[in-house]
């Protein structure tokens, strides 16, 4: 008789013991979905950026190609408002236009071909930059190189 009383015992202690594991069981799981739906956030918002930033580059190119068609219509074409032999990003003689919700900066420097032309295209809070040589005249303008600046101007 005695051994049925220790195993009721046995009993009672562990319907605790399997409220406690199922405790820490939901405090568990939960700790993984915060976790799962904080990387989901993060991951966004990484995507988010890579958007913005390819945008930004789209817009700088944008003002490229606008230099070239200007200077294909006109050779002599530039930026420098003020001729004082210098336009963006070391003056604020330059061309830009609103694309949406981006722009672009462009200048197109004054004299004969070649020129350098700094293109900047914005998207939000980020610039990509381009820097371009053009030769030519004319309908026959000639890229003679195509780089991307390091920082955004």
């Amino acid at each position: 008789m005695l051994n049925n009383v220790n195993e009721i015992v046995i009993m009672k202690n562990d319907k605790g013991i399997a409220l406690i594991l199922t405790l820490f069981s939901l405090l568990f799981i939960s700790l993984l979905i915060v976790a799962f739906l904080d990387t989901i956030t993060i991951d966004q918002q990484i995507a988010t950026n890579q958007i913005k930033d390819m945008q930004a580059s789209f817009f700088a190119d944008a003002g490229i190609e606008y230099a070239i068609y200007k200077l294909k219509n006109d050779n002599s074409y530039d930026t420098d408002s003020n001729e004082n032999g210098d336009v963006y990003p070391n003056d604020d003689d330059y061309d830009t236009d609103n694309l949406g919700a981006g722009s672009y900066k462009v200048g197109i420097p004054t004299g004969t071909l070649p020129k350098t032309i700094i293109s900047t295209g914005t998207m939000g809070t980020f610039n990509r930059s381009l820097e371009v040589i053009i030769y030519g005249s004319g309908s026959s303008v000639r890229i003679e190189s195509w780089n991307e600046l390091e920082e955004g101007v």
